[in-house]
């Protein structure tokens, strides 16, 4: 067997066996997603990318997986790689197909279109969530809104990111204007923790940005003071994850908060207890941002 044989097989193994895994519990479908991702780059460099598209189309066939695998893949995905090799092709496979996708499939492909900075067909894949939202105006329509709403809103801030000076500012404005519009859409639908994710960002991203980290500190505390509650009283392990990550993410910003601006060294260490307490945490403290995130923050404390 050729080595770019070898390599799509494994690549096919490794899928299958983190499909196999969805309802373990997040680290375990992790560490599945991160053997993915290390197996699909290996394929790329041996097959070549085409191949390993007309692979994940013909044989992984990710536009037949049901929704709530496709959300947990999803969410266990970005805890491994922002840029999600793997799953970032097989969305793009889902969305040969746009106008015939089930809403899962939509969002999803619309975030994994946001972490490759694929805007134009981001925006498609928006487009056509909208239509088929059209006229509805449930509680479940308000909440595929949201999370269209909060990957637009991310999207605005990468673009933002590659500005300065006014023009960054605006679109600093303008991401933050989404991401309350989808905490907005979040609260309509009853989502509490879509609610959270998208104020998060304001918070932790967002205000600091604007020159506003003080206030983006204490709205942070709130933040994450509300998703532990939710997590403590979430019926299973399953509907922790969600208020669980938003903690970890709050944490994780206000350390860079008070590393960036010269903040009390003293009030580090208890984040990062919290951090080190956190599942979230431990399934993706390998992930090269937080990583660096944590080591950063214990070089403060110790100059």
């Amino acid at each position: 067997m050729s080595k770019s044989s070898e390599a799509l097989t494994a690549l096919s193994a490794a899928v299958v066996a983190a499909l196999e895994a969805v309802d373990q519990p997040v680290e375990v479908l992790v560490e599945k997603m991160r053997a993915v991702d290390t197996l699909c780059r290996v394929a790329i460099l041996e097959a070549g990318d085409p191949v390993v598209r007309t692979m994940i189309r013909d044989v992984i066939e990710p536009q037949k997986w049901a929704p709530e695998v496709l959300a947990k893949v999803d969410f266990a995905s970005s805890l491994v790689s922002m840029r999600q090799p793997f799953f970032v092709r097989a969305m793009e496979v889902v969305g040969e197909n746009a106008q015939s996708l089930e809403l899962q499939q939509i969002v999803s492909a619309i975030g994994a279109c946001r972490r490759n900075k694929g805007y134009p067909s981001m925006r498609r894949f928006d487009d056509v969530l909208r239509l088929k939202l059209t006229g509805d105006d449930s509680p479940g329509a308000h909440g595929w809104r949201a999370k269209a709403d909060y990957e637009l809103h991310m999207a605005a801030y990468q673009m933002a990111e590659t500005l300065q000076g006014s023009d960054a500012l605006a679109q600093y404005q303008a991401s933050r204007d989404l991401a309350e519009q989808s905490a907005d859409e979040a609260t309509r639908a009853g989502d509490v923790c879509g609610k959270l994710f998208a104020l998060m960002n304001v918070s932790g991203l967002l205000l600091p940005k604007m020159g506003r980290w003080e206030e983006g500190f204490r709205m942070s505390e709130r933040v994450s003071a509300e998703a532990e509650a939710l997590a403590a009283a979430a019926p299973d392990d399953e509907a922790k994850k969600r208020p669980l990550r938003v903690a970890m993410n709050a944490y994780l910003h206000r350390i860079d908060m008070l590393v960036q601006n010269g903040g009390d060294k003293g009030a580090v260490p208890a984040l990062l207890e919290k951090l080190n307490s956190n599942p979230i945490y431990q399934a993706c403290k390998d992930h090269a941002d937080v990583k660096a995130a944590v080591e950063c923050a214990q070089r403060y404390v110790s100059i």
